[in-house]
């Protein structure tokens, strides 16, 4: 039979601390100083306690308030704990503490750990929409009143609230550490899936942290050893990679490798597309636009299988201190993992997961038994060029590449070349050891890279960054009534109005966001987590520390505590707004997608222009879809193009001047002449482009370009 489970929460000030335990029917039992410490253990003895940051923090305090320690005590402990920077288990030898332990009949698990990133407790509370966000209402540093005393032993009441929603959303991860944990004899219910890995792996090689820690030969400078299958043909490519090959990459004190400069806005270019790389993994550089798959088209995206896994096992690297042992270890969990999978036993297979996908992690982390820089190098570098060996297979066969990033391409091809494509693919495979998972899209819509969203045919919806509706516990909600309306607009092409008004959830409306220093409304303090939602009763913005507007919230409502979710109790949320925000957006990804504008772009470069695409007039946008070169640009209305030569702005447009077009000046402190020039100093040149020069744009530039400049400057 399981133990009871108690959620707790201590608050501790200079004359006063206090904890909240919440049991599973939300009954609350409080202790308030001075702390019967008798009454205390014999309450939680032999009950798992649930916390946040708990570990480094509630348990600590437990284990002096237990050991009768004075009150003016437990404030220092307290203080060093939050503040002084060292390890907790050196202050609890500093401070002669009990460490508790099931030995004598204590259990705890630290949910922190288990949410990816270093979010705090009240940004996953707004995260969950818990109804109440509350910062601690005094200094913690300051003696209290009883009064005051009351304020913060409800207020212990609520982070336990949060905290059992926060366990209630992470009973699946709980489930699979607590499986893994009895299959290795550990305690792995308070690690992060890195942690877990290392934890295991130790394990599994017969031997511990300490030992490999002392191992460990620390580099200032690596360089990259490429395993045999990385052969590219492009010159492009060859190029990036003996130049791979040469580069020092240097180790900075955090104990992470960096690009150096000359690599770190490295673009290479393969057919009519541009690509970045970096420690983090390829991306493409990726203009907006939407694909759909048809009787003549078809839209496919092709992802290596557990890559950095993969590239793991195909090279056969292994972290220095470890011996190629660990090579055994590593691909014998594996094998498992996929032998769980086949076999439909996913609770294993989840579970084994979480270690084969974490183990790179763990390379890069200095304080790690299994750092190994070197590996951190080599798996990324690596998993980028062999993507690269796979793009200009697709290229050299015409094959049109809409996407490219860490792991995986799509591409939108004839399917009379579906053959050719699979061959290829298989081709690949067969060059580096690697398997890829094919899966069929009926639409792809993307505004960048790291936004878009793509529909499978059969009907799975994948989506990311502006375009990915987010209900978990990695993101701020960001209005995500406009998401579901851009979603629902490409799948079934409902009015995005109709989508906007057709919810009656506050919570579709809410913005949520951490302000460092905390952030104001009017004069009132919100604290550091603030909410809100867009109204048409307020013209007054939320406004940081510094008394700059916080992103988006101009007429602003703060929502800190949400008393209803009917829209209907909130007549002055500006349903407007979010409409407009989500015509912005589709109107982002449903423009023609340019083609063979990279090309274009490399040919104008040579000659010494910086060329710009024709994009909309409205919106005043800084962004250009050939490279990163800065542009000056807005959106809807008529087109305007731009380009950049010898430090001046020149512009291209339809007879007439746009007044939107004024918030480009304003931005840029200019004033830009029509049919003129300006340069990013801020001084205007008033004259023609160039016609020296208009022969070689000419020879660059599509028709429609050509007609644009003729009218501007003919």
């Amino acid at each position: 039979m399981s133990k009871k489970q108690l959620i707790f929460d201590f608050e501790v000030y200079p004359n006063w601390n206090h904890v909240t335990f919440m049991d599973q029917e939300g009954n609350f039992t409080q202790f308030n100083a001075p702390i019967d410490s008798e009454a205390l253990r014999s309450f939680v003895k032999s009950k798992t306690l649930i916390g946040f940051n708990s570990n480094r923090y509630d348990n600590y305090i437990l284990s002096a308030v237990l050991s009768d320690m004075k009150i003016g005590m437990v404030y220092r402990l307290s203080k060093d704990l939050v503040e002084s920077g060292k390890r907790a288990w050196d202050l609890e030898q500093s401070y002669g503490l009990e460490r508790l332990t099931k030995g004598n009949g204590f259990d705890f698990i630290d949910l922190m750990p288990l949410v990816a990133g270093f979010s705090g407790l009240k940004t996953l509370g707004a995260r969950m929409h818990h109804a109440k966000l509350q910062e601690l209402p005094f200094d913690p540093h300051e003696p209290l009143d009883e009064n005051q005393q009351q304020i913060i032993a409800d207020y212990c009441k609520n982070d336990c609230l949060i905290t059992e929603k926060l366990y209630q959303r992470l009973q699946e991860q709980v489930a699979l550490r607590t499986q893994l944990g009895e299959t290795y004899k550990l305690d792995l219910r308070s690690l992060g899936d890195a942690g877990i890995a290392e934890k295991v792996l130790l394990k599994e090689l017969d031997t511990t942290s300490s030992e490999l820690r002392q191992k460990i030969v620390r580099h200032k400078v690596l360089s990259y050893d490429p395993p045999s299958f990385i052969n590219p043909v492009s010159l492009e490519v060859k190029a990036l990679f003996a130049t791979l090959k040469e580069t020092e990459f240097q180790i900075k004190e955090s104990g992470h490798p960096e690009l150096p400069d000359s690599l770190k806005n490295k673009v290479i270019e393969l057919g009519d597309k541009s690509y970045k790389i970096g420690l983090g993994g390829l991306h493409s550089i990726d203009c907006a636009g939407m694909f759909t798959a048809d009787d003549e088209n078809m839209i496919i995206d092709v992802d290596v299988t557990s890559y950095y896994p993969a590239i793991i096992t195909q090279t056969g690297w292994y972290p220095p201190q470890t011996g190629p042992e660990f090579n055994a270890v590593y691909q014998s969990i594996v094998d498992r993992r996929v032998e769980a999978k086949n076999a439909g036993r996913k609770a294993d297979s989840d579970s084994l997961k979480i270690i084969v996908n974490s183990t790179y992690g763990k390379t890069g982390s200095q304080y790690s038994a299994l750092y190994a820089p070197n590996l951190t190098i080599g798996i990324t570098l690596t998993g980028q060029l062999a993507l690269l060996m796979l793009i200009e297979k697709f290229e050299a066969e015409g094959l049109g590449i809409i996407s490219a990033n860490t792991d995986g391409v799509t591409v939108r091809i004839k399917r009379k070349n579906e053959a050719v494509f699979t061959q290829l693919c298989s081709d690949w495979e067969s060059d580096t050891g690697f398997n890829l998972e094919r899966v069929d899209y009926k639409l792809f819509a993307q505004r960048d890279v790291n936004c878009y969203i793509a529909v499978t045919t059969d009907g799975h919806i994948k989506a990311k960054g502006a375009l990915a509706i987010h209900n978990d516990l990695t993101h701020n909600p960001s209005g995500d009534i406009i998401q579901k309306a851009v979603t629902e607009y490409l799948l079934n092409n409902q009015p995005i109005e109709s989508t906007v008004m057709a919810s009656d959830d506050i919570r579709d409306f809410i913005y949520v966001k951490k302000v460092t220093g905390g952030a104001t409304k009017d004069g009132d303090y919100l604290g550091s987590i603030v909410r809100w939602y867009l109204s048409t009763d307020t013209t007054t913005p939320i406004l940081n520390t510094k008394g700059n507007k916080v992103s988006l919230s101009e007429n602003g409502v703060p929502l800190m505590d949400i008393h209803s979710l009917s829209v209907e109790d909130y007549p002055d949320l500006d349903v407007n707004y979010y409409i407009c925000e989500a015509e912005k957006v589709l109107s982002d990804i449903t423009q023609p997608k340019s083609q063979g504008k990279n090309l274009e772009a490399r040919r104008l470069k040579a000659q010494g222009f910086s060329p710009a695409p024709m994009i909309h007039i409205g919106k005043t946008v800084f962004k250009d879809d050939f490279s990163s070169s800065e542009a000056i640009g807005t959106q809807t209305g008529g087109r305007v193009g731009l380009i950049q030569y010898d430090g001046v702005i020149y512009r291209f447009t339809e007879p007439g001047w746009p007044s939107a077009y004024k918030s480009a000046e304003k931005k840029l402190d200019v004033s830009i002449k029509f049919g003129g020039v300006v340069d990013m100093g801020g001084q205007t040149k008033i004259g023609d482009f160039p016609r020296e020069l208009r022969d070689n744009l000419f020879e660059v530039l599509t028709k429609a370009q050509k007609e644009k400049i003729t009218n501007s400057v003919s």
